[in-house]
């Protein structure tokens, strides 16, 4: 099933009463739609359906389990990435989403990078959508539109912008044209983008991962992450004082504008 063919029996670890192999039957059931129903062009594009798999995958475990689970799950694939990423090199071209294999034997680009940095892409636009229910419908669009079809990156992506154009709100239409598709797809290494599961973190009041949020908000200085970031760790009581602690530390490396919109966030202007 991995490889994407039809298979009748499953090993009996996949199916232990403790649930323990229920991802890896999610994994594989998900490939019926995209592996089999909707496929890549090549394996330049490979990424694309273990991309949806891996997301599908862990939509299901969040069904089942509870949203936290599926988070959960795809922090370890972060690290996952992390890892494949640090193995490789974080400037190595096989770390890109959309390869180029002229030359290259395809078996030597197998790694970690498409199934988790695929499936942050995948999550990254479901997060734009901030509706889960339209974004699944983007998902049957996207599989009805390109049934029996082997598709490309450019495929996938104007396809996105097709149905988003149509059914999602004009900012969201927006921010997918604004997309930074160099950084997402031809770039090695991260992908520019990590999936809230700090926001998460802090929602659920979890002590461990303040120590994550504030070196994340230190590492770059995008507005839209740290306005976000402060905002939720202001509103967490227990932390308001270290949160404006630490934004007086570490304003002055980032843009003056990142600085002003995150101090208003935290009650500092009026």
């Amino acid at each position: 099933m991995g490889n994407v063919k039809k298979k009748r029996f499953l090993k009996l670890s996949f199916i232990a009463g403790d649930g323990t192999g229920l991802n890896v039957i999610a994994h594989e059931i998900a490939h019926s739609w995209t592996g089999n129903l909707v496929t890549h062009f090549n394996f330049e594009h490979f990424w694309i359906k273990e991309a949806f798999t891996v997301f599908l995958e862990r939509k299901i475990m969040g069904r089942i389990y509870g949203e936290p689970m599926r988070q959960f799950l795809a922090e370890g694939g972060w690290k996952d990435l992390k890892d494949s990423i640090e193995q490789y090199g974080e400037k190595n071209p096989l770390t890109k989403l959309h390869l180029d294999l002229t030359g290259l034997d395809p078996t030597d680009s197998f790694s970690k990078v498409p199934y988790e940095k695929g499936s942050t892409v995948i999550w990254y636009w479901d997060e734009l959508y901030e509706d889960s229910e339209l974004f699944d419908k983007f998902i049957r669009y996207f599989l009805s539109k390109w049934k029996f079809q082997s598709i490309t990156l450019h495929n996938l992506f104007e396809t996105i912008l097709e149905f988003t154009r149509k059914e999602a709100p004009l900012d969201v239409y927006t921010k997918l044209l604004n997309m930074n598709t160099t950084a997402w797809f031809e770039e090695p290494g991260l992908p520019p983008y990590k999936p809230e599961w700090l926001k998460l973190g802090i929602r659920s009041r979890y002590k461990p991962i303040v120590e994550q949020v504030f070196r994340f908000t230190e590492s770059q200085g995008r507005i839209y992450f740290n306005q976000q970031l402060f905002r939720d760790m202001y509103d967490w009581k227990e932390q308001r004082v270290e949160t404006i602690e630490t934004y007086h530390r570490i304003k002055n490396r980032w843009m003056f504008i990142t600085g002003y919109l995150v101090g208003r966030e935290l009650k500092l202007f009026c």
